[in-house]
């Protein structure tokens, strides 16, 4: 089977064993290990090979509390998903860093919270093969250092030094699209937005979609994966009558806030060079970052967080290079004599958000071109978010100043910027649903059809870029259908 063009009109109702709606990453690896297995399926998204304007159009919605970006420009619908849009460049191609979540991510608990119903040792198989489905080498452990790539060590106390990984963007847009189209067992239907699911029939479960011309397409399957981020997720399921016990619904959504308020002055040139592992580059393409140390007490308890290291040009070089920003990105190291084009290290934090179910995805007041209500989103930085962001910049201020790496000075009072565009919660796995949407292995509570992929289902996300562990967990997901769940 191949791709279904909208354009044609539907050709009557469409039937397959599993129905996969959105073909992000989440989707794809929940539909690779499908066609793996020969199990039909189709793999319907808004989004067509290319980016178009009426599946942007469907982004828009409303955002109260404090600042945020809003959900048209930190969303986007493409075959690919926002996979089609990463741009970390290395050697020609473009992609984005990887990252395992930590062990202390998957804890039972996360504050007053129930955490996730799996632990690290589960997930651990999926995440070997997750990474070579991201076109990611190898790793090179699996003990404390999640994210590959070498050993850690430590930086002063409570620091570690880690990695992320670089992959590149077409391992999903070529790779795993490109597979499903030719292995015979998927239908790729892009450009068509389903409005509705009915689970009336205990057999099968009901898709009611539209095209961008409004035609309606009707699709049928034994069940239906949801993989359409954590917005629209929550917004799909809020628009059915699936009673009040999902108390959990469209709650505890998180972002990955980045703080730029501490900069390093580094002790002389020499320190400079040491600091080039903390650029990309390398075979296979790692770049260095600080880390939490497995070590602190109560690390469960602690926002985790990440430090990235770039480096502020010199006010006199900014004239020279023309278009430069005040800080470098990846490839900085480049530079034969770093220190003569740069004054300090800008130390970029990637923290988390725990959970709070006041951060919540609601149906808004106005509705979309298919008559389904626009969402809304209330989110906040609240003080016990800042309270644990500070003790982070407390530990790395004091770590790499006691580590004699140079002196950490404050740069601003600006808050943490939440636009990362790495949305998660909303649909939280859990094993009661008291404390959330799902069960362990992605069902949503009180159906037995209806199943859920993607960074919605996680009851606490770190601040790990997140592909990866969607990616994990939808290979999880495949196997778990694919066995006749």
């Amino acid at each position: 089977m191949t791709d279904l063009d909208w354009r044609r009109g539907p050709a009557g109702a469409l039937e397959a064993e599993f129905v996969v709606i959105g073909a992000g990453p989440a989707g794809l690896s929940v539909a690779h290990r499908l066609a793996r297995t020969g199990r039909r399926l189709i793999l319907v998204d808004s989004g067509e090979s290319d980016p178009t304007a009426h599946a942007t159009a469907l982004n828009d919605g409303t955002v109260s509390g404090d600042g945020y970006a809003g959900l048209t420009s930190t969303r986007h619908r493409q075959l690919g998903g926002t996979a089609a849009i990463w741009n970390t460049p290395y050697r020609g191609r473009v992609g984005a860093k990887y990252l395992r979540l930590d062990r202390s991510d998957l804890s039972a608990r996360v504050g007053d919270l129930a955490g996730w119903p799996i632990d690290f040792a589960t997930l651990l198989p999926w995440y070997r093969e997750a990474e070579r489905l991201c076109g990611l080498e190898p790793q090179v452990t699996d003990g404390a250092d999640n994210g590959g790539g070498g050993d850690s060590s430590a930086v002063g106390s409570g620091l570690v030094t880690r990695w992320y990984r670089w992959g590149p963007r077409d391992a999903w847009t070529d790779g795993v699209l490109g597979e499903l189209r030719r292995s015979g067992a998927a239908t790729v239907l892009g450009g068509v937005t389903v409005v509705r699911l009915e689970l009336g029939d205990p057999a099968v479960v009901e898709l009611v979609a539209r095209d961008p011309a409004g035609v309606e397409w009707r699709l049928r399957a034994q069940r239906v994966v949801i993989a359409t981020g954590a917005i629209e997720a929550a917004r799909l399921l809020l628009t059915m009558p699936l009673g009040g016990t999902l108390s959990w619904l469209g709650r505890g959504f998180m972002e990955h806030p980045r703080d730029r308020t501490l900069a390093l002055v580094p002790r002389g040139p020499d320190l400079w060079h040491r600091l080039t592992r903390f650029d990309l580059g390398g075979d296979p393409p790692v770049a260095a970052r600080l880390a939490l140390s497995d070590q602190l007490p109560d690390r469960a308890d602690w926002a985790n967080a990440s430090v990235s290291l770039f480096p502020r040009w010199r006010p006199g070089w900014l004239a020279r290079w023309r278009g430069r920003r005040g800080t470098a990105g990846y490839g900085w190291s480049d530079r034969p004599r770093p220190e003569r084009a740069f004054d300090r290290i800008e130390l970029v934090i990637n923290t988390e958000q725990f959970p709070h179910p006041g951060n919540r995805v609601s149906l808004g007041g106005s509705v979309d071109r298919h008559g389904i209500p626009k969402p809304h989103l209330h989110w906040e930085w609240r003080t016990e978010d800042q309270r644990r962001l500070d003790r982070v910049k407390t530990l790395v201020a004091q770590g790499l100043q006691a580590a004699g790496w140079g002196t950490v000075v404050v740069t601003s009072d600006d808050r943490p910027d939440p636009n990362a565009h790495h949305h998660a919660g909303t649909t939280r796995m859990a094993i009661d649903p008291r404390d959330g949407v799902v069960d362990a292995n992605g069902r949503v509570f009180g159906t037995d059809r209806l199943y859920l992929a993607g960074a919605s289902v996680f009851p606490r996300a770190g601040f790990a870029n997140p592909t990866l562990t969607i990616a994990a967990l939808g290979l999880r997901l495949g196997d778990h259908l694919a066995d006749g769940a």
